[in-house]
């Protein structure tokens, strides 16, 4: 599962390093179908009871937002009911780092993080596009094989090289484009194309719209935005959605908490 999350994370970010992917579209994204009240796909529960304590479902979206005929795909996600006996209305819903991250295969820890705040709110914990349980972009090592030699000769390269403030920036993407190529993980794409899966889809962008359209499927009468690392930008970005265009009708946001701000000005990699 390590490495698994480690290669979406090296996949998306590689996404996020290419602006040129990247769509704009505008909208009010709803689901194209949703299950309530599924088997949780992380398996193990960590001590919540399904139904009661922890509701499961998935909603299905377009792959791409401009085509709600093409393509869809699975997003998933999960409820931590409040524990307390009269909880406000307007939850929390999380989101999380990365890119590549996943909420729901971290849930032990988002049970323990959330333990205050679900005394008197619902927690909602979901995989953005392309993770864990939501369309994962798995590459099997059989077709990322990697460059030994080249490897250790880039190790020797930049063994003194060491990542800071003070650092080159352009030294550090070269030693980051040229790790990925030797890697493998570049091989991902051809793989994914003969799959029918349009790498293009997978921005922030859409992932702001997913999340618009998993609020207005739980109908809550409002949310809380709680962003980590990467997902304070999926954050931000859900606030521009909202102010480039008021007259939408969209799912209400009472409050937003971003931790470890990922500032929109600066490069990924930076």
């Amino acid at each position: 599962m390590k490495n698994a999350l480690s290669l979406t994370f090296a996949v998306l970010a590689l996404l996020l390093v290419c602006p040129s992917l990247a769509t704009a579209q505008a909208g009010e994204p709803q689901a194209l179908s949703a299950d309530m009240n599924i088997p949780c796909p992380m398996g193990n529960l960590f001590g919540e009871t399904a139904g009661e304590s922890i509701i499961c479902g998935q909603i299905e979206v377009p792959e791409n937002w401009d085509e709600p005929d093409g393509t869809t795909i699975t997003i998933s996600y999960a409820v931590l009911k409040s524990q307390g006996l009269a909880p406000f209305a307007d939850p929390i819903i999380y989101f999380a780092g990365g890119p590549g991250g996943s909420a729901l295969a971290t849930t032990a820890q988002s049970v323990q993080f959330f333990a205050g705040p679900r005394r008197m709110r619902d927690i909602i914990l979901w995989d953005q596009r392309g993770t864990t349980y939501s369309n994962l972009l798995h590459c099997p090592i059989s077709v990322r094989q990697s460059d030994a030699e080249r490897m250790a000769a880039l190790d020797e390269e930049y063994a003194p090289l060491t990542f800071n403030i003070h650092s080159d920036p352009e030294h550090i993407y070269t030693y980051y484009r040229e790790s990925v190529s030797a890697s493998g993980i570049d091989k991902c794409f051809p793989y994914f194309e003969e799959k029918g899966i349009d790498l293009s889809q997978y921005n922030t962008h859409n992932t702001v719209q997913d999340a618009i359209a998993l609020m207005r499927h739980l109908g809550y009468p409002a949310y809380n935005l709680y962003g980590a690392s990467y997902g304070t930008k999926v954050a931000q970005e859900i606030l521009d959605y909202y102010t480039n265009d008021s007259s939408l009708d969209l799912p209400s946001i009472r409050s937003m908490v971003i931790d470890g701000v990922d500032p929109r000005n600066m490069e990924w990699l930076e």
